[in-house]
């Protein structure tokens, strides 16, 4: 798929190798069938985004019971009951506050 932004970002020191491995992926697949590989790098993204912003949250001391709890149910559950949105929202709610 051509595309200029996204060719701008590839192999980015700043990026992580599995998020430049997906650009290339993107990059080098035909445009008819390159939305599986769009949205595989979406999830890449926002999981990465995710695991930085509850980094963070752990990192600090204002920490909330609510969050402590879903973080526990998270990393110790065997089934892939999470949908990604709601780890996003509640990475996002982590970090609202910090400054």
């Amino acid at each position: 798929m051509k595309n200029t932004d996204l060719e701008k970002y590839y192999n980015h020191p700043k990026l992580s190798s599995s998020i430049n491995n997906l650009i290339n992926e993107v990059i080098d697949e035909d445009e008819a069938y390159v939305a599986d590989e769009l949205v595989e790098l979406s999830e890449q993204i926002l999981l990465e985004l995710a695991s930085a912003g509850i980094s963070l949250y752990l990192s600090q001391s204002n920490q909330k019971e609510v969050f402590n709890d879903f973080i526990i149910e998270l990393f110790t559950s065997k089934s892939h009951s999470y949908n990604s949105g709601p780890l996003y929202r509640w990475a996002a709610h982590m970090i609202k506050g910090f400054r």
